[in-house]
């Protein structure tokens, strides 16, 4: 064997699964979806248009109808909340949706992970969104239980843009672990060309 290619074979970048790289970059698109849904929310200046969690007015998916939503409002201004409308509920009604699926994302990514990395940026990124996923879905159930409160309701908006940015983090540690590992094998001649190591015969 030459020198060195046992050195090599054990410090070459590990592989990552070959749909990892999409995945990441399917999540960021999530999130960047689900901040877009919650600025949509915030905007509209409006209080909690599903006062309760996890269930939405005793439903997990609760079909409102025009007259569901005048006994909503009614409820509403006898405690002096602004009145509420369809279009609000059900996109909250999208935002939790949409938490619950980078959620199981975040679960796949790591069971697709954890089993192939021991160690290194991939799987601490990976485990650091997974924990941080949950503790943004608790800490969502804490703004509305809260009432809104300013500071969960704050926690929340900040952390979602650092599941963004981690998300990012992660697709660019993913790729470049690819491209990594397109290159040690090209290195190491197993491209479909063959081995390029080897001189031409003369």
């Amino acid at each position: 064997l030459p020198a060195g290619s046992g050195a090599s074979a054990k410090t070459g970048p590990q592989t990552p699964p070959s749909w990892l790289p999409g995945a990441f970059l399917s999540l960021c698109l999530l999130l960047y979806l689900q901040l877009l849904v919650a600025a949509a929310m915030r905007h509209a200046h409006a209080w909690l248009s599903i006062p309760d969690f996890p269930t939405a007015y005793g439903h997990l998916w609760p079909q409102i109808t025009e007259t569901d939503l005048v006994q909503i409002n009614a409820g509403r201004m006898a405690k002096n909340i602004a009145p509420t409308s369809l279009f609000q509920i059900h996109l909250q009604l999208v935002h939790r949706g949409l938490a619950l699926l980078i959620l199981l994302c975040a679960v796949a990514l790591s069971a697709g992970v954890l089993g192939k990395e021991r160690r290194g940026p991939l799987r601490r990124t990976v485990l650091w969104f997974l924990v941080l996923t949950a503790v943004q879905i608790g800490i969502g159930a804490s703004v509305i239980w809260s009432g809104k409160s300013v500071f969960p309701t704050t926690v929340h908006v900040l952390l979602g843009a650092g599941l963004f940015l981690l998300a990012v983090l992660g697709a660019g540690i993913a790729y470049r672990h690819r491209w990594l590992a397109a290159r040690e094998s090209l290195a190491g001649g197993n491209s479909p060309l063959g081995d390029t190591r080897k001189e031409c015969p003369a």
